[in-house]
């Protein structure tokens, strides 16, 4: 396996047609080359292609899955498997002998428990321990709800000053060199801007307009954002600037979902703002936001058609007795 799995890898790579495998994006491509490279070899590359059984992998399992999830377990047994199905179409194999194995490992933490999003009063000290370009992407990221690899992606060719909109249609990770394909299909999106928006990337133009191309630049380095883990780094100093308690960059866009939800905005909005697959998606994500007992709760329909002109004069409505 220390020879087939990179010679797999290599293959999967540029898609494989009896597989029914498209072409893997850069990214992806390089986190399993370093997942083949750094785990799976190590622990089975000893191993011959047509030795390797499940009590291998539940063996390792138990022992690297201590503080693994079942998930993660999964996402990096992926290769292995798919390199296996492979060998059987090959014909070097006659079956993939871990084709339905799932270890388990630690149990995964509640949902809810991932959705930590910052309170009016945090942002506030979060905005004011920065400044500069930094405080406007983390503006911005509060304000449009984008991932951070969104973020660092975007170009000034993608903001409709005129439509108030962004277009999104790329990413970049930390494995990317160049920026590649968004998440989803539903994350290929235009995001409408809210005014503090707007304002964020007024502030920003005196950094980039100029050279027309990435929006935000790292203030250190003068250049584009290479991924989010440069972000994450800063962002870990602004918060302890800020005396705010740890919480990922992502929470930026947990903060604008809560946000959007305890003002009663329309979920469908929302959602395809957030660039999610469907609305039900975003419920199910968000549901402890949605605020179902407002004191002006069914006000709003009542206010948009008040001008019906459909009340009746006193004298002609009925009276029960």
């Amino acid at each position: 396996l220390k020879d087939y799995l990179p010679y797999f890898c290599e293959l999967r790579k540029d898609g494989i047609q009896k597989m029914g495998k498209k072409p893997m994006a850069e990214s992806t491509y390089r986190i399993n080359r370093m997942q083949i490279e750094q785990i799976l070899i190590p622990a089975f590359g000893h191993i011959c292609i047509d030795e390797i059984c499940e009590n291998d992998i539940f063996g390792w399992a138990e022992d690297y899955g201590k503080n693994k999830t079942s998930k993660t377990l999964s996402n990096i047994l992926s290769p292995l498997k798919q390199a296996l199905d492979y060998a059987v179409l090959d014909k070097m194999i006659t079956y993939n002998p871990i084709k339905n194995i799932t270890p388990f490992g630690q149990i995964k933490s509640e949902k809810i428990n991932k959705h930590n999003p910052f309170d009016r009063d945090e942002m506030h000290d979060i905005l004011m321990a920065c400044d500069g370009q930094l405080h406007n992407l983390i503006r911005f990221a509060f304000f449009t709800g984008l991932r951070s690899s969104e973020l660092v992606a975007l170009t000034w060719s993608d903001y409709d000053p005129r439509r108030k909109t962004i277009s999104v249609n790329k990413a970049k990770t930390d494995w990317d060199d160049d920026p590649a394909d968004v998440k989803t299909a539903a994350s290929d999106r235009i995001v409408q801007l809210s005014p503090t928006a707007i304002h964020a990337l007024d502030c920003q133009k005196m950094h980039t307009k100029l050279a027309g191309k990435e929006i935000f630049h790292n203030p250190h380095s003068k250049a584009p954002w290479q991924g989010s883990k440069p972000i994450r780094k800063q962002w870990i100093t602004v918060l302890k600037n800020a005396r705010v308690s740890y919480r990922k960059p992502y929470q930026t866009r947990h903060t604008y979902a809560s946000m959007q939800l305890t003002e009663g905005e329309n979920l469908a909005f929302i959602s395809e703002q957030l660039g999610h697959t469907d609305v039900a998606f975003t419920l199910r994500t968000y549901a402890s936001y949605i605020q179902k007992h407002r004191p002006d709760a069914g006000y709003k329909a009542d206010a948009a058609f008040t001008d019906l002109d459909t009340h009746q004069s006193s004298d002609k409505l009925i009276e029960f007795r």
